[in-house]
């Protein structure tokens, strides 16, 4: 929340197995309010909540195995042009044509199928 009371920003990550990938994945959403969308806020949430889900998913062996974004942003279409930011690696289009990019927790290992 800022000064005067307004959310700044809220992240959700719910853990979910994209046929694509076969494998438990926490998908991670990002809300940030009007004001601070040409701030860092984004990226500073989006590293921290990553670091979270990780220290849990190694406390907890490992229920999902990294992080999926998909970009619906449209200026993260136009800027995020590198196949790999922030150690997050473009793996193609989702059912609804955004940029799907994901990373994997050390340490994680796939699961059998």
């Amino acid at each position: 929340m800022d000064e005067a009371g307004a959310v700044a920003g809220v992240c959700t990550a719910v853990p979910v197995t994209l046929p694509r990938l076969g494998q438990p994945m926490y998908y991670y959403r990002c809300f940030i309010g009007r004001h601070w969308r040409r701030s860092r806020l984004v990226l500073r949430m989006l590293k921290r909540a990553f670091a979270v889900l990780e220290e849990h998913a190694h406390q907890h062996g490992y229920p999902c195995i990294g992080v999926v974004l998909e970009l619906e942003n449209a200026r993260f279409g136009e800027t995020l042009r590198k196949p790999v930011w922030i150690g997050f690696v473009y793996i193609g289009k989702s059912q609804r044509n955004l940029d799907l990019r994901l990373r994997y927790f050390r340490g994680a290992t796939l699961k059998a199928n």
